[in-house]
């Protein structure tokens, strides 16, 4: 009995884990590693939600604020123009 709980949750992990890695990177190729990350920050967001949503925790206004910060960095970044990218990667490169 324990050996096929152990080889269940094996085998559940390896799949997650892998099936989350082939998405992550066709993402990169669709959409390219800077909106990939954004999904990576978005994490504690969703985090948040579902233990409110859930498990009725609790969300102070601390944590309010730092997903403020989160979801509004992660516009900043995943709005930035290509040609803006692409000048601060020269000057980054000529430095």
């Amino acid at each position: 009995m324990a050996s096929a709980v152990i080889e269940s949750v094996l085998r559940l992990a390896v799949l997650s884990i892998s099936l989350g890695y082939l998405l992550s990177f066709r993402l990169i190729r669709q959409v390219g590693p800077v909106k990939t990350l954004g999904v990576t920050f978005l994490v504690p967001v969703f985090g948040v939600l579902w233990g409110w949503l859930f498990l009725r925790e609790s969300i102070s206004i601390g944590t309010y604020m730092g997903l403020l910060v989160i979801l509004f960095s992660v516009t900043i970044v995943t709005n930035i123009p290509p040609e803006i990218s692409a000048q601060t990667r020269t000057y980054i490169e000529l430095t």
